[in-house]
């Protein structure tokens, strides 16, 4: 090495370092003296100055985030000393944690809020155990979606309620059941059912499909025919059919599980917002399906956080009598958010709101919204005890 890229050197940052420091900046709103000695104690050794570190207890290390951890350069140090001297004075720490090159920026609001999910959720791993032989697992979807009605050039828009039931098998290649129903609830955003029909309108009450179904591998709309068509268990699997056998190799590891969620998320436009849009939607379409393992939800989670432009956008909503945190994402015209539980990891369910950009409805509207439940049972058909 020559002379003076010798005199350029730092103290490596460790990855438990970095973790331990990221993870006392989501603390910024507590002003209590030792906790602003605890982290910038922690920030000053993750800079390589151990000397001006005090002790941090180790049974603090491990309520930490599992972020991306790219290459470190001087950007990583003029961060860190920024956040250092925020918490000085007893201030907001820093809105963002970035990074250099083409890594996440981070929201620590986000990375917070997920972080304690991730955390509840791995203290379950052991109670969340996959049905038995002979048992499903029930899913439950209570929800409200949007049909939008374009006679001529009018537009008009009603929520209609739903629901969808699944009972799963423990083996997923035996037969399931799908039951859909409509209850005929309806809350009309844009117009009136009278002005609807009075414009020429087909307004009926039940706009899904109702009604049992049974089929292996929950292929419910499968061609069986003989003329050609996918049979049944023939589909490959991903985000929209995690099958247990595919979900197992997914990686747990936070930054290699981003990577798979990158890699798989490229839009038609190759425009990156509308990858990262795709990402997070990627991780609500798994999660919804309700049967992802406790271990790779906490992984889902960790990765989701690092994913660009993801941010809380309500707190305390309320999905049929359960409270959750709203974290989402928006488009070009609508905002995709996943409703999660921090207290206890669980995953609540989802919206969609419409954005400014959206032609049909005002900015905040909600386009669907979705409850998700699940238990196990001892019957295909059975629901769960209250």
């Amino acid at each position: 090495m020559r002379d003076n890229d010798r005199s350029n050197t730092r103290t490596m940052w460790s990855e438990r370092d970095l973790d331990e420091a990221l993870g006392a900046l989501h603390s910024d709103v507590d002003t209590d003296p030792r906790t602003l000695d605890r982290t910038r104690s922690m920030l000053m050794r993750a800079a390589g100055n151990p000397e001006e570190a005090q002790s941090v207890p180790d049974s603090d290390a491990d309520d930490v985030l599992p972020i991306a951890r790219p290459k470190r350069t001087w950007r990583s140090w003029v961060t860190v000393a920024a956040a250092a001297a925020a918490l000085a004075v007893g201030v907001t720490a820093l809105q963002t944690v970035s990074f250099n090159g083409d890594a996440p920026r981070i929201s620590q609001a986000v990375a917070g809020t997920l972080s304690e999910a991730a955390q509840k959720t791995d203290a379950i791993h052991s109670q969340d155990q996959p049905p038995g032989p002979g048992q499903y697992r029930y899913v439950s979807h209570h929800g409200w979606e949007m049909v939008t009605l374009h006679p001529g050039w009018d537009t008009f828009g009603v929520l209609a309620e739903n629901r969808r039931e699944r009972w799963i098998p423990a083996d997923e290649k035996q037969e399931w059941l799908e039951r859909r129903t409509t209850t005929g609830q309806e809350k009309w955003v844009k117009g009136t059912r009278e002005e609807a029909e009075a414009a020429g309108v087909d307004v009926y009450a039940s706009w899904w499909p109702e009604g049992e179904r049974k089929s292996p591998c929950g292929d419910f709309y499968a061609n069986q025919s003989a003329d050609g068509g996918a049979p049944p268990c023939a589909g490959e699997p991903g985000w929209g059919k995690p099958t247990q056998e595919w979900m197992a190799t997914l990686p747990r590891e936070p930054e290699a599980l981003y990577a798979t969620l990158r890699s798989t998320a490229g839009s038609p436009y190759d425009e990156p917002v509308m990858d990262n849009y795709q990402m997070v939607h990627n991780v609500g379409t798994t999660l919804q399906t309700g049967q992802v393992p406790a271990d790779l939800r906490a992984a889902l989670y960790r990765a989701l956080a690092m994913v660009p432009g993801v941010e809380i956008t309500e707190q305390g909503v309320d999905l049929d009598g359960r409270q959750g945190v709203a974290i989402g994402i928006a488009n070009d015209d609508q905002r995709y958010e996943m409703i999660i539980d921090p207290a206890t990891g669980e995953y609540i369910g989802y919206r969609a709101v419409a954005t400014e950009q959206n032609p049909d409805y005002e900015p905040g509207t909600v386009l669907a919204v979705t409850s998700v439940k699940t238990a196990v049972v001892d019957a295909m058909g059975a629901y769960p005890h209250d």
